[in-house]
């Protein structure tokens, strides 16, 4: 299950509603914008976590910060800023500097019709909800761990990886590493 299908699944449909309150938009256009956005976050963090330094500050991200609040209490999505400040910090980790995110931004907006400054609005939020859904499923594999002894963590980011679902991270990490070096 990718990062879009955890956030978007029907117990989770409140998610929707309170972006469209807190951006004043329709329900139709924030499901486009996280369509579009959800993708390109969790391709940055893919590419965060190809090193061990930047896994190491995915999962610093995901201990210090208890993003899955904002997957289990869509409610705070439509009031509580700090999901915007948890989100910036996010964009700066997964993307390095303001401008990738702009860059991000404007491409969204792009495809989606949308208004650019909608969706600079979001682009944090969006982080914030793919860092939860990430938690949320890391803390569900930490469980299965806990029950069968074995790697939780890392079988999270084996799935997480997995671009593909062909069960096999080999061929994802070649992709990554051919983008990164040539």
């Amino acid at each position: 299950m990718n990062l879009l299908d955890l956030i978007m699944n029907d117990s989770n449909n409140q998610v929707v509603g309170q972006l469209a309150k807190r951006a004043g938009v329709p329900e139709s256009e924030i499901s486009n914008i996280l369509a579009q956005a959800i993708p390109a976050v969790s391709r940055g963090m893919k590419a965060k976590m190809s090193d061990q330094n930047g896994l190491s500050s995915i999962l610093d991200i995901l201990k210090d910060k208890q993003p899955e609040r904002y997957i289990e209490k869509p409610e705070v999505l439509a009031t509580d800023n700090s999901v915007i400040d948890d989100g910036n910090s996010i964009l700066g980790q997964i993307f390095g500097n303001k401008d990738t995110s702009r860059e991000v931004a404007s491409r969204v907006a792009t495809k989606t019709g949308s208004s650019s400054g909608v969706v600079k609005m979001l682009l944090p939020i969006i982080a914030s909800l793919a860092m939860g859904a990430l938690s949320k499923k890391s803390n569900a594999g930490a469980a299965q761990a806990q029950a069968s002894q074995s790697s939780g963590m890392m079988g999270m980011v084996k799935d997480f990886i997995d671009a593909d679902d062909d069960g096999s991270i080999v061929d994802d990490l070649f992709t990554m590493a051919a983008r990164r070096f040539f």
